[in-house]
């Protein structure tokens, strides 16, 4: 359709999709793991953990997980994607506000967590390079920016946006 919040929605989900099936392929890909017990691994998770670093070097793996990297990003309000959340905090009810700033938000880090801690273990890539990056940039304009503001609401948004760059530089580390 061509109502701007469905063609929104599109793009919204866009990164995401495109980084998940750009992994999950190269992942398949590979060929098996064995466990010491000379057993073939079958759990996809498992499979893409050990076979990060064949995969990091590749540049469609690493496309891809940028994309996710772009997708949790916008979820999560970090620096450069964090344009929504003033304006959403301050227009939605505070009810709204206060689920979309915990209940919402603490499921794209876990996500963020799962996907990144657990499935590729990141520490010490350029991936976990890219979201130091993006953590110090979320911090650094959401607590300055957040010192300008009149509206509460707004205040409690950018405020939010530091608090992202907080969790995303455990994530990095």
């Amino acid at each position: 359709s061509n109502h701007p919040v469905a063609m929104f929605s599109i793009f919204h989900r866009a990164p995401r999709a495109s980084g998940v099936a750009l992994v999950l392929a190269l992942a398949a890909a590979q060929p098996a793991a064995v466990h010491a017990a000379d057993r073939p691994i079958h759990n996809l998770a498992e499979k893409t953990s050990q076979a990060f670093a064949q995969l990091s070097g590749n540049s469609l793996f690493l496309l891809g997980a940028g994309l996710l990297v772009i997708a949790f990003s916008f979820k999560v309000a970090a620096v450069p994607f964090h344009m929504w959340a003033p304006d959403v905090y301050e227009g939605a009810p505070t009810t709204v506000t206060a689920f979309m700033s915990t209940g919402a938000k603490a499921a794209a880090f876990a996500a963020f967590v799962t996907v990144f801690i657990r499935t590729f273990d990141i520490a010490g890539t350029p991936i976990s390079e890219i979201i130091a990056f993006i953590a110090a940039a979320s911090m650094i304009l959401g607590n300055v920016t957040a010192i300008a503001q009149s509206n509460l609401k707004r205040m409690l948004a950018y405020s939010s946006i530091a608090h992202a760059g907080y969790m995303l530089s455990g994530i990095a580390a």
